[in-house]
């Protein structure tokens, strides 16, 4: 299984988003390999853009599911 994981760091006050951190930490803790993706907030990629079509982020692919909403995304994870 792979999953892509994609997100952006707001390069105006050099802080991830809490919602990110907090999907990506649960990844870590369990061991799930994942794809970081790093998203130009001026060039948003089609791949985020299939996920959310407003290009927010966290955004999370697992083959044909994909997901935005953190809380969400953490139940699943969680379920892996």
């Amino acid at each position: 299984m792979r999953i892509s994981f994609s997100y952006f760091v707001d390069i105006t006050d050099s802080a991830l988003s809490p919602f990110v951190q907090r999907v990506w930490i649960a990844l870590e803790l369990k061991g799930i390999p994942y794809q970081y993706i790093e998203v130009d907030p001026y060039q948003k990629p089609d791949s985020l853009l299939e996920v959310n079509p407003r290009g927010l982020v966290p955004a999370l692919r697992d083959d044909d599911w994909g997901c935005y909403e953190s809380n969400v995304l953490l139940e699943y994870v969680r379920s892996l």
